[in-house]
C-alpha cells in the first residue's frame, strides 16, 4: 500500500488538484484495475497535530472506544 498527502494553505486549491487527479486518472470499471481508497480529512484551521491524529481513525473507519486526554 502506498499513500500521498497533499498539504497547503486554506485556499491553495488542494481539493481541486484532488479532484482533477481522479477525474483524469479514474480507475476503469473493468473489475481489472486495482482497489482506490481515498481519505478526506476535515480538522481546524490551524490543524495542530493533535486534531489531524484524532481524525483520521473516524475517517478510516475506526470507532474510538474512549476520549481521553493527552
Amino acid at each position: 500500500m502506498c499513500g500521498i498527502a497533499v498539504i497547503g494553505a486554506s485556499g491553495s486549491g488542494k481539493t481541486r488538484t484532488i479532484a482533477r487527479l481522479l477525474t483524469r486518472h479514474a480507475p476503469a470499471p473493468d473489475g481489472e484495475s486495482p482497489e482506490v481508497s481515498f481519505v478526506s480529512l476535515s480538522v481546524l484551521s490551524p490543524a495542530p497535530l493533535k486534531f489531524v491524529g484524532m481524525a483520521t481513525p473516524t475517517a478510516l473507519g475506526y470507532e474510538i472506544e474512549r476520549d481521553r486526554p493527552a
